[in-house]
């Protein structure tokens, strides 16, 4: 009998493995890389209090200390209490495959941070210190600019302001010493009422037409294939009661009309339209790697 191999999470036997839709001779790879780009930053424990003392606006680096490698946090884990300061993990974004990935993604999350702080203040995330990306470029909050950089920056924004033109970011490039480039439904926080207190992880968030909007899948804890297959009917159920909730919070915050304001639909109305039209399915195919073949699977009287 063939012996589990080890993944980054537990181990993975042959048969299990002959039946995931993903590359698992890849992921095998991912323990070796891990220590590897570990060992890669552990080695530059000078850098990193160097950068966190600069965006935290600190007298001196001796004032951080960077926790022991073990108790790094990796994947989807998130820490209680602490500053992170996060680096994305080559062997998973597929750096070594296509170069660069790792600083799309940065700008990625980056971007999406730096929107929301600035368009939607009233959703809880992270604070956003500052990102780097792998070519040099360094990028800090506006209050860490030297005295005259800061007003020069003020100044500009104001300009903008009154010719009704744009806004920048509030973040800024600038230089912090030296660069580190890599050599190689859990996003969600909410407290005891289910409030959402913070959302993590937005390198993923994506613009999309509103079209395209739809009931999360991780509703029922099932992959998107399993939902198609043979459980839809578990997943409807949970769907109808999640859109009674997400209908009657959008009515609290809108009027009572079928319109927002600006004669657009409301999100609750695009939503159900999608999944009785079948346009859910299509949807999940394009935003699924293992759901490519989702429509071709579906009853016909699922897609009208």
């Amino acid at each position: 009998m063939l012996k589990p191999l080890p993944l980054l999470r537990g181990e993975i036997t042959y048969p299990t493995a002959k039946a995931e839709e993903v590359n698992i001779l890849y992921r095998l790879r991912y323990p070796a890389e891990k220590a590897k780009f570990f060992n890669h930053i552990d080695n530059k424990r000078n850098w990193i209090t160097t950068v966190v003392a600069h965006h935290l606006k600190l007298k001196s680096p001796a004032l951080c200390q960077v926790a022991d490698a073990e108790n790094w946090y990796h994947g989807k884990e998130q820490p209680g209490q602490r500053v992170l300061i996060r680096f994305p993990l080559p062997y998973r974004v597929g750096e070594a495959f296509h170069p660069g990935n790792g600083d799309e993604k940065i700008r990625c999350e980056a971007g999406t941070y730096a929107h929301l702080q600035e368009n939607c203040p009233e959703i809880p995330i992270p604070r956003l210190y500052g990102f780097a990306t792998s070519d040099g470029e360094t990028f800090t909050r506006l209050q860490n600019l030297p005295f005259l950089a800061r007003c020069f920056q003020y100044l500009r924004r104001q300009l903008l302001s009154w010719l009704g033109r744009p806004l920048p970011t509030r973040y800024v490039r600038h230089d912090v010493g030296s660069q580190i480039s890599a050599e190689e439904g859990s996003n969600i926080f909410v407290d005891k009422n289910w409030n959402i207190t913070s959302l993590v992880d937005l390198e993923w968030a994506s613009t999309r037409p509103v079209e395209m909007l739809r009931t999360p899948t991780w509703l029922t804890n099932k992959a998107c294939d399993e939902i198609a297959e043979e459980g839809q009917e578990e997943y409807d159920k949970v769907r109808e009661e999640f859109m009674d909730n997400f209908t009657a919070e959008e009515e609290q915050a809108q009027s009572c009309a079928s319109f927002n304001d600006d004669g657009k639909l409301r999100l609750s109305a695009v939503m159900k339209q999608n999944w009785d039209k079948g346009i859910f399915w299509y949807t999940l195919a394009l935003a699924s790697p293992t759901g490519g073949r989702l429509h071709q699977d579906l009853p016909e009287e699922n897609v009208r």
